[in-house]
């Protein structure tokens, strides 16, 4: 309740595990200068854990190692090159001594803290098999290939943002882990956390790539998928940002009517300064009917995702190396 209370009342996140420290301690001297020291009853043994605790941990666990094999894993957590190896030596150890892999079941059940427990991660992994038959044979083949990959050999492109082949035949798609990961912003941003750090997964998983090697931005109004600045980008190409619905969803919950504003934009202001640190060739923004410069739609639509991200660009883009002829941002070269 305390760091609740602190947190509501401004205080840094940074600064509520001191001040919180300095409080008890100023309580502990109190006390021991007379007042009687309270001791409190040794709380009742807890039952062990069952099987949804059993199920949820084991279920975690398996999330967190799929994010590690497509480099999603967050700080701290391995690389995608090392959980890969990781897991194709533990195919084919598991492949050359059965015997020994059922050894260890049976100590892990043995040594769970309830059986029901372990029924859980049982039933958990059931949940998971399907994909994991996927990596099986294949996995314990390619271990003896392993020592030829390198850096770079498993990242074929931006791994974290959907591609597509030009035209309106081929269906969109959306990143799987991006309603996740606008979860966790979304978390982050209602509990005082930092919300940059987790703005620039959300920014990469809803950024679509359209041709075999884009080489422009496309902004400008949403008006379906196959009509405003998304219908340009899939009609001819290019590199557009959008969330889709579920993740979108996640990011804005618990806001009011254009509440999510500051929130969303740390998103889109992610994928446009890393786009313009990749020295994209050309930023351009489809006018809509009305409206015959960027300047014009800005001034008129103050409040909107529109003006932001043009005055965003007229702000920053020449410290990139960009330079504005009309509606197009072109790279001349700089930073």
């Amino acid at each position: 309740m305390a760091r609740q209370t602190m947190i509501s009342d401004g205080v840094p996140p940074d600064q509520v595990e001191g001040r919180l420290n300095d409080v008890v301690a100023r309580t502990q001297q109190w006390m021991d200068n007379g007042m009687p020291r309270y001791l409190p009853p040794e709380p009742p043994r807890p039952p062990p854990p069952g099987f949804g605790e059993g199920f949820a941990d084991r279920w975690f666990s398996t999330e967190q190692g799929i994010k590690n094999l497509i480099g999603q894993g967050g700080p701290g957590a391995p690389g995608a090159l090392q959980s890969w190896e990781q897991m194709l030596k533990g195919t084919l150890e598991t492949a050359q001594n059965p015997m020994g892999a059922a050894m260890g079941e049976v100590q892990n059940a043995l040594e769970s803290p309830s059986t029901a427990y372990y029924l859980g991660g049982k039933a958990s992994d059931g949940a998971f098999a399907l994909p994991g038959l996927l990596f099986g044979g294949e996995g314990a083949a390619a271990v003896s290939e392993f020592g030829e990959i390198g850096p770079g050999v498993l990242d074929t492109g931006p791994a974290v943002s959907t591609q597509a082949p030009i035209g309106f035949d081929h269906p969109m798609g959306y990143n799987p882990w991006g309603e996740q990961a606008a979860y966790d912003l979304n978390y982050g941003h209602w509990h005082g956390g930092p919300t940059g750090p987790l703005s620039e997964p959300v920014a990469d998983m809803s950024t679509h790539y359209i041709g075999d090697n884009p080489d422009r931005v496309v902004l400008g109004k949403f008006n379906g998928p196959e009509g405003g600045y998304i219908g340009e980008a899939r009609a001819h190409g290019g590199i557009y940002f959008d969330t889709g619905d579920p993740t979108w969803a996640a990011l804005t919950q618990g806001f009011g009517e254009g509440g999510e504003k500051g929130l969303v934009w740390q998103v889109n202001e992610h994928f446009l300064r890393g786009q313009m640190e990749s020295a994209v060739p050309r930023i351009e923004y489809v006018l809509p009917d009305g409206f015959d410069s960027v300047e014009q739609l800005a001034g008129a639509q103050r409040q909107s995702y529109s003006a932001l991200e043009i005055n965003f660009l007229k702000n920053n883009a020449a410290a990139y190396g960009y330079e504005q002829q009309g509606n197009v941002w072109v790279y001349r070269g700089g930073k």
